[in-house]
C-alpha cells in the first residue's frame, strides 16, 4: 500500500536543527510552567501535584532525546530519573513503580513501568550509561511479575484488580526484553519473542492488521477498540526480533510494514499530514515509522513522521505553545487552550526530537 505524502516534505524537508527546537522548546516550557523544583518532578497541570506516571514516562523518554541530541539536558535527564524514586514502592508481591508519588496506597500500572523501561533502555545504549540499565532491569522485573498463564499467557494492565490483559502491557514489554537481549542480556530474547507471539496471536485483526486493545480474563471477552500506539509497539517489537534471528528477519519485517500501512490508512491524513488520533498515542506510531524506515529503506515512513510533526507544530501548539491532547483538520489553530497536559506537551516533544534524530542519523 504506498501512501500520497505532501510535496513539501519530499522536497524540502526540515532540517535537523529546526525539528530538534521545536521538541527543545516544549521541554524548555515545562520545565518554566510544571517544574516542582523542592522534588525535581513535574506537575500534570498548571498550580497541581506531581504528574500521574504515565505522563513522568513520556517526559522521562523526551528527556532522553533531549539529552541524545544535545548534552546540555543531560543533568535534567539524570535529576528526573533520580526523582522519579518518588514513586517506587516497594510494597509487595513484587516492587514497581506507584502511578503517583509515596506515601499512599499500592496503585501499581504494568504499562506505566514498561514506558519507563523503554526510556532507559534507550538511555543505556545511546548515552552509555550503566545506572540507566539497572534502572530499566529493575522495573522490567515489576512488569514481568504482571504476567501468569490465563488466557495463555500476556501481561495484566493494572495490578489491584487484574481484569484485563492489554496490548499496552505486553507489547512494549516484549520490545524491552528484546532491546534488553540486544544490551547484552539474552536470557530475556525467549520473553520477549514469547510476548511478541502471544499479543499477535490475541489481538492482531487478521483483517486490516491492526492491534485490538484488550481481553477481559474473567471470560476471555475481545475489547476491539484500537489505538495507534496499539499498531506502534508491536511494530518494534516485530524490527527487534528481526534483528535478534535473521532466519526469520524478512517475515518480521513484513509483518511490520503490513501492519505499518494499516495504521497509516487508518490515522494518516496524507492532504494535511496531520495524524487523527490522540497525541499521547500518534507519537509512539511515528517513532515506529521512523525505526522501520530505517529498517526497511523505504522513505515513505520517515516521510509520514516527519509530515505529522511538521503539521503538529504547524497547526498545534496554541498562541503559548501548548499542545492539545487532539487536532482535527478541519479545525484551526486552536485558541489559548483553557488546560493543558505534561503527557501532551512531553508527546510533542518526543515527537519533534526522534524525527530530528532520525535525520541527523541518517546515512
Amino acid at each position: 500500500m504506498l501512501l500520497s505524502l505532501p510535496l513539501l516534505l519530499l522536497t524540502q524537508p526540515p532540517a535537523a536543527g529546526t525539528l530538534a527546537e521545536w521538541g527543545l522548546s516544549p521541554l524548555r516550557q515545562v520545565r518554566a510552567e510544571l517544574y516542582l523544583p523542592a522534588r525535581q518532578l513535574y506537575s500534570e497541570h498548571p498550580g497541581g501535584g506531581p504528574a500521574f506516571l504515565w505522563g513522568g514516562g513520556v517526559q522521562l523518554a523526551a528527556l532522553v532525546a533531549a539529552a541524545r541530541w544535545d548534552p546540555q539536558y543531560r543533568p535534567w535527564l539524570d535529576a528526573y530519573s533520580s526523582a522519579l524514586e518518588a514513586y517506587w514502592n516497594p510494597a509487595g508481591p513484587t516492587p514497581g513503580y506507584d502511578c503517583l508519588p509515596l506515601p499512599k496506597p499500592v496503585d501499581r500500572y504494568y504499562d506505566d513501568n514498561a514506558w519507563l523501561v523503554l526510556a532507559w533502555l534507550e538511555a543505556a545504549a545511546e548515552l552509555h550509561e550503566p545506572r540507566y540499565q539497572a534502572l530499566a532491569e529493575r522495573a522490567l522485573t515489576y512488569v514481568l511479575s504482571g504476567g501468569d498463564d490465563r488466557l495463555g499467557g500476556g501481561l495484566y494492565w493494572r495490578e489491584s484488580d487484574r481484569l484485563t490483559k492489554n496490548t499496552c502491557a505486553s507489547a512494549p514489554a516484549a520490545l524491552a526484553c528484546l532491546r534488553l537481549a540486544e544490551l547484552g542480556q539474552p536470557a530475556h530474547a525467549d520473553r520477549g519473542h514469547e510476548l511478541l507471539e502471544w499479543t499477535v496471536a490475541q489481538f492482531r485483526d487478521p483483517v486490516d492488521q491492526l492491534f485490538w486493545d484488550h481481553r477481559v480474563v474473567a471470560d476471555g471477552r475481545l475489547v476491539t477498540w484500537k489505538f495507534s500506539y496499539n499498531a506502534a509497539l508491536p511494530i518494534r517489537a516485530w524490527l527487534a526480533a528481526a534483528r535478534l534471528r535473521p532466519d526469520q528477519a524478512a517475515a518480521c519485517r513484513a509483518a511490520a510494514q503490513r501492519t505499518a500501512d494499516a495504521a497509516l490508512a487508518r490515522w494518516y491524513r496524507p492532504d494535511s499530514g496531520l495524524f487523527s488520533g490522540s497525541l499521547r498515542f500518534d507519537h509512539l506510531l511515528a517513532e515506529a515509522l521512523l525505526e522501520l524506515s530505517a529498517a526497511t529503506g523505504e522513505p515513505r515512513y520517515a516521510a509520514a513522521a516527519a509530515a505529522g510533526a511538521v503539521a503538529l507544530h504547524d497547526r498545534g501548539a496554541d498562541p503559548a505553545g501548548h499542545y492539545p491532547e487532539k487536532i482535527a483538520a478541519e479545525q484551526p489553530r486552536p485558541a489559548t487552550l483553557p488546560r493543558w497536559s505534561l503527557l501532551d506537551q512531553a508527546s510533542a516533544a518526543r515527537w519533534f526530537l526522534a524525527v530530528a534524530l532520525a535525520r541527523r542519523n541518517a546515512p
